[in-house]
């Protein structure tokens, strides 16, 4: 066998070089929700953990959901009840006043060309017909 390159059927490649033998194994390495994950070929990747868009979102409606039924006065509680930045939560409150159609786009996984920061920074109109993105 010396010498000999061996393809397996799921995609192994072993090669035997006299005093070594070398397997190269086909993977990806991609990360995840700030983890690192190996994709090999029979593996299905794990597209269970929602996008930083999609938790934002989730976020703006809850909370503003809270603030309304009055379980937190204001931005400012619910910020110190979650031991977190003010201005952050003020950001994410602020997500729910995006239209229908672009919140429709980031739960079917087309989310716009646009990272969550971006989106923090642009001042929304209330207006939906005029948001664009």
């Amino acid at each position: 066998m010396r010498g000999e390159t061996h393809t397996c059927d799921d995609g192994r490649i072993i090669e035997d070089q006299g005093n070594r033998i070398r397997v190269f194994v086909p993977m990806q390495l991609r990360r995840q929700s700030g983890r690192r994950e190996i994709i090999t070929p029979e593996t299905v990747p794990d597209d269970s953990n929602p996008s930083p868009m999609l938790v934002a979102l989730a976020r703006a409606y809850v909370w503003q959901t809270w603030i309304d039924e009055g379980k937190f006065e204001n931005a400012q509680t619910l910020a110190d009840h979650f031991g977190v930045d003010a201005s952050l939560v003020r950001r994410i409150l602020r997500l729910g006043v995006i239209s229908p159609r672009i919140i429709e786009a980031v739960l079917e996984g087309n989310e716009p060309e646009i990272s969550l920061q971006e989106l923090f920074k642009i001042n929304q109109p209330v207006n939906w017909d005029h948001q664009k993105l």
